[in-house]
């Protein structure tokens, strides 16, 4: 495995990383390697036994959960959500549990409310009444079954229907039901106050300084997002899909099956390199999460870090792709790699030799065509696209989180210290970004 040494160096060279990666083939770990700090505060290295907080890899786990109370005969998939939480009566009649689960529903997310992004995602407890409400009166995207859309609010709903029908927390079930026995010893779902030893803290970058990650009450993400642990418990995802471990047969079928967006129950079911991938990726403030599954190889791909920007998880994927490169990848270039829902990803060239993308440079009837405010439908989201004494940023909010970036291709910009690169979009409307409009 030099080859994925000499690459690791490549790019921490470039790029700022912590993290544990792992290569694993046949239950043989065929290459792991620890870089950067725990805790950078008090020093302390990351280690094989470091627990990193799982984001969005939480809801593979917590579509077992719902897949073994339909085993039981307690749920089932085609069910309206009402038939076991009332509170969700208003939803379109062709809403289905299933639909939930596979990001066809076509609910508006917690992002999009203002209440959410203002209070009640930093509230402990979780107030769940008032989260469930907070995206009621929001426009659908589209009718369930109809398209996808990945939402967080989701997989909310089926914790809560989990919780419901388990008559128990969400949190003690997942850990008792589905972490326990998948040998998961150091899976927990987190929390604020929890004691968990060998957590790993969380990082973020703020214009060109590195800073801990800022509070967010994680209690509310519940099967979205709330699991933390080590590489060697999200290795176990692997063995239960491979071994088809606490779920009959039927209900693997069902969750590996992909439905619109390749998205199946829990996990991206996709072709990768002309592979079968089953994938997930996880990230927010402070994390970064990949799973990465070939099962026609029985290679499994794992990486954790705590800095919760950049685009390692996608860069190191290719990387593992070009060194262990057999007859079918041969004489062809390499597709990038699009795992499940990664932000916006930094080209590709040569997967072994990463670099930064050459600047360009714009007209000053280009600079003002991005320079100004960005809004989204509902006005809970906004950024600012500046450019002052030649330096490029995108602010948040009120400004007092931003990045520096440059311009380096048509529409798209490379942030200045970090390897993401961040694309606008343009119609007959004019330009936005992440889903924000530019206002005029």
């Amino acid at each position: 495995m030099d080859k994925l040494n000499q690459w690791l160096d490549k790019y921490c060279a470039l790029f700022p990383f912590s993290g544990i990666v792992r290569l694993t083939q046949r239950d043989e770990v065929l290459f792991q390697r620890c870089i950067g700090k725990a805790n950078i505060e008090l020093d302390v290295p990351i280690t094989p036994k470091s627990r990193f907080r799982f984001y969005s890899l939480t809801k593979p786990f917590c579509a077992i959960g719902a897949l073994m109370l339909r085993d039981r005969s307690l749920l089932s998939l085609d069910a309206h959500p009402s038939r076991y939480l009332p509170q969700t009566t208003y939803m379109h009649p062709n809403m289905t549990i299933r639909s939930l689960l596979n990001h066809s529903s076509g609910l508006p997310d917690f992002g999009e409310s203002a209440k959410f992004n203002t209070t009640l995602q930093f509230e402990r407890p979780p107030d769940k009444e008032r989260l469930l409400a907070c995206v009621r009166d929001l426009p659908i995207h589209f009718s369930p079954g109809e398209g996808s859309h990945y939402c967080n609010f989701n997989f909310f709903l089926a914790s809560l229907i989990i919780e419901r029908l388990a008559a128990m927390p969400f949190e003690r079930f997942i850990e008792e039901e589905v972490f326990a026995p998948l040998g998961m010893n150091g899976a927990a779902m987190d929390s604020a106050e929890r004691l968990v030893p060998n957590r790993a803290s969380g990082y973020e970058f703020n214009g060109n300084t590195l800073v801990a990650a800022p509070y967010t009450a994680i209690e509310w993400m519940m099967g979205a997002g709330a699991g933390i642990g080590t590489v060697d418990d999200v290795y176990c995802l692997n063995m239960a899909i491979k071994h088809r471990l606490l779920l009959s047969d039927d209900s693997w079928t069902q969750a590996l099956t992909p439905g619109h967006g390749n998205y199946g129950l829990g996990c991206t079911v996709s072709r990768w390199h002309g592979r079968l991938r089953y994938t997930h990726n996880g990230g927010h403030y402070g994390f970064r999460t990949l799973h990465i599954q070939l099962p026609e190889e029985d290679l499994d791909i794992i990486a954790l870090s705590n800095f919760g920007f950049g685009n390692f998880r996608a860069a190191f994927a290719e990387a593992v792709r070009a060194a262990i490169g057999d007859a079918k990848d041969a004489g062809g270039a390499q597709p990038r790699m699009d795992p499940g829902f990664a932000s916006p990803a930094s080209e590709i060239c040569d997967p072994l030799n990463p670099a930064r993308p050459a600047p360009v440079a714009l007209t000053e009837q280009q600079q003002e065509e991005y320079v100004g405010e960005y809004v989204n439908d509902t006005g809970s989201q906004r950024i600012s696209v500046v450019f002052e004494d030649g330096q490029w940023s995108i602010a948040f909010g009120d400004g007092s989180r931003r990045m520096e970036v440059y311009p380096c291709g048509a529409d798209s910009f490379f942030h200045c210290h970090i390897d993401e690169k961040y694309t606008f979009d343009r119609d007959e409307k004019g330009l936005s970004f992440w889903g924000m409009r530019k206002q005029e």
